[in-house]
């Protein structure tokens, strides 16, 4: 006996050929049917209306003073503190909802985990010379108070940055930021046959690095300047609905340093300014952002 042949397919190969992005363009999703009600009460697609704050802090640009500032105003046991040790793997995303304020160097990982809700994010950016110059001083507070050996305790700001390689001195802030975003299927930016990717496992460069820190940087609520703190501080407040605790910014985590220490040749100024080009892109965004930016922005 000869056996049936086969049929691959409940389509028959004239409906397949005529299936088109124009003829499917009526189709519809039941979203409602699939959320399960353990999805629902794990906190996932929830919204209890009252806005999330993040504060996204890139190291040395002023966020342990601005955190001070935020934390006024929310309790602590509603404010998520995490060191950049990972501390919301644990955490499931019913335990994460409640809180109402992130600091520390969390990133984006509870806008991941709670997309559905309403953030306020932040972020401080710092003027890419004065960025190093607070990395060699905290560096060097660091490696005094460890007892390490490391030559930087006997070298000057202008003779370590002449030790380094180009590369160890290049864009420092946005190199933080792009290395952290997770990537998804749909961007343009993540490497043919896979769903999802840090940037790490993507080749992006030059003007489409320009592109993608553009794009992040257009999402931040409240985006400012490590000059001035208090500016952001009070946009917070605006854009949360706070009143504001402070009449002036608060400083903490400061460095100091001899001011000899700190003097830089033509020469490596020339080269650390060349080294940063995006960085400084990313401060002119700063500088350049106003209130009537956001409000466009957010409409």
């Amino acid at each position: 006996m000869v056996a049936p042949e086969r049929r691959r397919s409940w389509l028959s190969e004239n409906e397949i050929s005529s299936l088109s992005r124009d003829r499917l363009a009526d189709q519809q999703i039941n979203v409602s049917q699939w959320v399960s009600k353990e999805m629902r009460d794990s906190g996932w697609g929830t919204n209890d209306g009252e806005p999330r704050i993040l504060l996204l802090h890139v190291p040395k640009t002023g966020g342990t003073s601005l955190r001070k500032m935020l934390q006024a105003h929310v309790s602590s046991k509603l404010t998520f503190l995490s060191t950049g040790h990972h501390q919301w793997l644990d955490r499931s995303p019913s335990e994460l909802s409640r809180y109402k304020l992130f600091v520390g160097h969390n990133f984006l990982e509870p806008v991941y985990v709670l997309p559905e809700l309403r953030w306020i994010t932040v972020l401080p950016v710092r003027d890419p010379m004065s960025w190093w110059q607070s990395f060699y001083k905290f560096r060097r507070g660091q490696v005094a108070s460890d007892w390490r050996e490391d030559r930087i305790t006997e070298l000057t700001f202008d003779e370590w940055v002449s030790s380094q390689a180009d590369q160890r001195l290049s864009n420092p802030q946005s190199s933080w930021l792009l290395t952290r975003i997770r990537i998804m299927f749909d961007s343009p930016f993540v490497p043919q046959g896979v769903i999802a990717s840090s940037i790490n496992g993507a080749d992006v460069k030059g003007s489409a690095l320009v592109d993608l820190l553009e794009r992040m940087i257009g999402s931040v609520t409240v985006l400012g300047v490590t000059d001035d703190l208090y500016s952001i501080y009070m946009d917070v407040c605006q854009e949360a609905g706070w009143t504001p605790r402070f009449n002036e910014a608060v400083r903490s985590n400061v460095t100091e340093a001899a001011s000899d220490d700190l003097h830089l040749s033509p020469d490596q100024e020339k080269r650390l300014r060349s080294l940063n080009g995006l960085d400084a892109l990313m401060y002119s965004w700063a500088l350049d952002r106003t209130p009537s930016d956001r409000e466009q922005q957010a409409q």
